[in-house]
């Protein structure tokens, strides 16, 4: 996996799925860099496709927006 600066690393856990390495998300993290950065947000949303994440607030709604990785889902790209 590519670097991934975090304002503040409150703590992940990184384990190895098949032939992938994961990394979990314990904490709702505000992304500062990241490229080419995709999140599993399937636990909270259900989609099934991974959502593309950057350091650009796209939307005022926390939920909405491009910036923000949440407690419980997966980095998978990026």
């Amino acid at each position: 996996m590519s670097n991934l600066v975090i304002e503040y690393l409150v703590g992940f856990s990184q384990f190895y799925s098949g032939f992938f390495y994961k990394i979990f998300f314990l904490a709702d993290i505000r992304i500062l860099e990241a490229h080419g950065f995709k999140v599993d947000n399937s636990s909270l949303t259900g989609e099934s496709e991974p959502q593309s994440r950057s350091n650009e607030m796209t939307h005022e709604n926390p939920l909405e927006t491009k910036n923000l990785a949440f407690l419980s889902t997966f980095a998978v790209e990026g």
